[in-house]
């Protein structure tokens, strides 16, 4: 090791021929993980000097100084398993660097690198040249120490998953009855619960930052809730806490709601919990679609659509018809059965005249897509179901379009086989159906779709159309009847998007 350190100056130099640079060209392509030894064996002690306090020794974000973050670091270990085994050399090491994306993060809570390390050095070319060597053999020492993608989550994320269900299996129903939650004999297991519930929350966070767009944004968004409802109980603010703890589902629901299905046991066991038994089907429903069992779900929303016990216009108004939709196509991938089962909803006399078109113009969709053939260009045809349908003012009439686009945009991100280019256009895509037929306005992930689509296409017409669209939607946020006010951080992050989608 001493001799190869005697070497640094020279290494240094032939790693800043590789080092990421700024320009689109350098940022296409994502090379395969193949670290070289050499430069990795010098990138671990930068890494220990500069990162190990946040990041940990181990680099799983759980470091000495992590409980001080706002935003808790990220595991840096499954870098590459989150990009379907690649490491973006250049993506990593500019956000590393700092001092171009600074303006981005707002109050950024990682030093800016590019600027520390070579801050005693008074000559320019030479501090430049320095800074850069030191970001390519931290590079490659990440590089190096990555966890094989394609596997299964690591223990730590399944235990942390487990927890936040506990947790969860216990303040759900909780939350829905008033009495119970606000009696004084609950509160130190309401307590306990908010706690676990926080920190496995910041766990998972941590699992997700960094990693693919919708899971990312989704585990921060429920980390922020979960840490907002523990300070609010603790302030006495249980009303809100008790609401806060209920919408988290649809957070749940968000993020379960992308891909196709798989098998969770320990959900069918939170629906068939005494904790549940006393809550509405309509609740029951949608705690079983944000737990994953999925099938269990799908039977509960189909009793409601058949029976008279809720009415049309509640179910319509709860967006349960919405869920139930969304559950069938996106994660079932079943265009079928929802068709048959809508016939029969239509037979209730309860159906508003607005309501009743609907479902007679989703029926058809879904018959329509059903027999369907796929070119195998999942692009195209997500493209074609959206310009079919973007010419309608209203999102919701062409529902079935949407979700079967999202659909086909999801799985084809989630399968790896797509270059940078082929992504930037599968997020701008995914942003635009997101801005259309979000769940709320809070809860919308259009936001992260379309400055992802920006900076993995800079200078490219598809930033160019991702960042009109992210610029209107976000003004609209801010805009009501007293006039447009969006927030400074928001328009310094829109000004630094826009030098990014312009490439200038």
């Amino acid at each position: 090791m001493r001799n190869r350190l005697a070497l640094l100056p020279l290494l240094l130099s032939l790693a800043c021929a590789a080092a990421p640079g700024e320009s689109a060209e350098t940022q296409a392509e994502a090379p395969p993980l193949n670290a070289d030894p050499v430069l990795a064996e010098l990138g671990e002690p930068i890494y220990g000097s500069y990162c190990a306090s946040c990041h940990g020794a181990d680099a799983r974000g759980v470091g000495p100084a992590a409980h001080s973050l706002t935003t808790p670091p990220a595991d840096l270990r499954r870098i590459a398993a989150r990009r379907g085994g690649t490491f973006p050399d250049a993506e990593i090491a500019r956000m590393i660097d700092g001092r171009f994306d600074i303006e981005a993060h707002g109050t950024r809570e990682m030093p800016v690198w590019g600027s520390v390390f070579s801050s005693d050095i008074p000559d320019g070319d030479t501090a430049e040249s320095i800074t850069r060597g030191k970001l390519a053999v931290l590079i490659e020492y990440l590089k190096s120490i990555q966890d094989a993608p394609g596997g299964e989550q690591p223990e730590e994320t399944r235990q942390t998953m487990a927890s936040i269900f506990e947790a969860m299996r216990f303040l759900l129903p909780l939350s829905l009855d008033a009495d119970r939650f606000e009696d004084p004999a609950e509160d130190e297991k309401i307590r306990n619960a908010l706690e676990l519930l926080d920190a496995s929350s910041g766990v998972l966070e941590r699992h997700g930052a960094g990693g693919e767009v919708g899971f990312s944004h989704l585990s921060r968004s429920l980390a922020i809730d979960a840490r907002d409802v523990r300070l609010r109980f603790a302030d006495g603010h249980r009303r809100e806490a008790r609401y806060l703890i209920q919408t988290m589902t649809e957070t749940c629901v968000a993020c379960h709601s992308r891909l196709p299905a798989d098998s969770v046991a320990r959900s069918d066991a939170f629906v068939q919990s005494n904790e549940s038994s006393s809550l509405t089907l309509m609740e029951q429903a949608k705690l079983a679609y944000a737990t994953r069992q999925f099938d269990v779900a799908t039977e509960m929303y189909e009793r409601l659509l058949a029976s008279d016990e809720v009415s049309a216009n509640d179910l319509d108004l709860g967006g349960h018809i919405e869920d139930y939709l969304e559950l069938s196509i996106r994660v079932l991938r079943d265009l079928s059965r929802p068709a048959e089962v809508l016939e029969g909803f239509t037979q209730r006399d309860d159906l508003s005249p607005a309501l009743r078109e609907d479902i007679a113009r989703w029926i058809a969709a879904l018959r329509t897509l059903a027999s369907r053939e796929p070119t195998g260009d999942p692009l195209n045809d997500a493209s074609a179901l959206i310009d079919a349908a973007s010419h309608q003012e209203d999102a919701r009439v062409h529902l079935i379009e949407y979700l079967e686009a999202s659909g086909i945009l999801h799985r084809a991100l989630a399968s790896g086989a797509l270059a940078d280019s082929q992504r930037a256009d599968a997020y701008y895509l995914l942003g635009a159906i997101e801005a259309r037929i979000g769940r709320t306005y809070w809860l919308s992930q259009a936001e992260a779709y379309l400055e992802t689509a920006i900076r993995l296409a800079p200078g490219q017409p598809t930033a160019q159309r991702a960042y009109a669209l992210l610029d209107e939607f976000l003004v609209a946020g801010y805009s009501g009847s007293g006039g447009t006010h969006v927030p400074p951080d928001i328009r310094a992050k829109l000004d630094l998007l826009r030098f990014i989608a312009e490439g200038t």
